[in-house]
């Protein structure tokens, strides 16, 4: 994966919502309702330690993201090994409705590489989702039943990549 350094989305702005990755609680998600993105992604509570971003252009909201750390996601996947301490999963992101293919998301995953550990997992959730995994580079991971299950795609930075590097 490469990070966009330039381009028309290089100033695009996060702002970090909620970073309390430390509770195991539940955590009620920071996002009011907006008909520009999926309510029901971005409405109610879930089970913690999980993160939610919102990524402006300008005074624009373009993008939402909802990261869980130390997540064990993939067990099921026989080619991918979930680490012991778990790994940083993207487990929603969201470009808005007429933003989308403008290479926002791809900043976006950029970011969250840049502010969280890695390795990174992502659970793709239709054939256009495996297209945007698959064109950032990340592996993908066939289920171990193969019968209609959804691709887990992951990321880890080679040896000559640090976490945070650009």
């Amino acid at each position: 994966m490469t990070r966009p350094n330039d381009g028309p989305h290089a100033n695009l702005a996060p702002f970090v919502l909620d970073t309390d990755v430390l509770t195991d609680g539940w955590v009620v998600s920071p996002f009011t309702l907006d008909d520009r993105f999926s309510d029901r992604w971005w409405q109610g509570s879930l089970r913690g330690p999980a993160s939610w971003l919102s990524f402006f252009e300008g005074a624009d909201e373009v993008a939402r993201a909802k990261v869980k750390v130390n997540s064990l996601l993939g067990a099921a996947y026989p080619t991918w090994t979930v680490p012991s301490a778990g790994a940083t999963e993207i487990d929603l992101l969201e470009v808005r409705e007429g933003r989308r293919g403008r290479g926002i998301g791809e900043q976006v995953v950029a970011d969250i590489v840049d502010r969280f550990p890695p390795p990174y997992v992502a659970m793709s959730l239709d054939e256009t989702s495996n297209g945007f995994w698959r064109r950032l580079g990340w592996l993908e991971h066939s289920h171990e039943d193969d019968d209609g299950h959804r691709q887990l795609f992951t990321w880890t930075p080679g040896p000559d990549i640090s976490h945070g590097a650009s």
